[in-house]
């Protein structure tokens, strides 16, 4: 999984009624957005932004969980390699186990907030 470096606004993706998808960044949901193609204004529905935004918030939390129980795991395991080197055999399997033990949740959450970002954000006339 990619990380998502950004921010600021949220990018999302816009669909005219021209028939053209573009990819946009919206900082304030009641923001105008006007079509590269047929220059047509759109305002997006706020609450729509609003879960988006709130998916991407998820996914960032989400990660950093992750990146901190695999840390944890991976220092525990340098810590157990340092005290005892003959340890260090079980040393991947704690890494592993973390990982497994934490997979049921991630898979969950990250399906949820996926299926959030995928769902269309209704337009209307600007």
């Amino acid at each position: 999984m990619a990380w998502l470096p950004f921010a600021g606004p949220v990018p999302v993706r816009l669909g005219c009624a021209c028939g053209g998808v573009f990819l946009a960044a919206i900082a304030v949901p009641s923001q105008v957005w006007t079509c590269p193609s047929c220059s047509r204004g759109w305002r997006p529905d706020p609450e729509a932004v609003e879960r988006v935004t709130a998916a991407v918030g998820e996914l960032r939390r989400l990660q950093r969980l992750m990146g901190v129980v695999l840390l944890a795991a991976a220092a525990l395991a340098a810590v157990l390699g340092i005290v005892h080197t003959g340890w260090l055999i079980g040393a991947p399997l704690l890494v592993g186990g973390a990982a497994l033990a934490a997979r049921p949740t991630y898979s969950k959450r990250s399906a949820r907030t996926r299926r959030a970002l995928r769902t269309p954000i209704p337009l209307s006339a600007a």
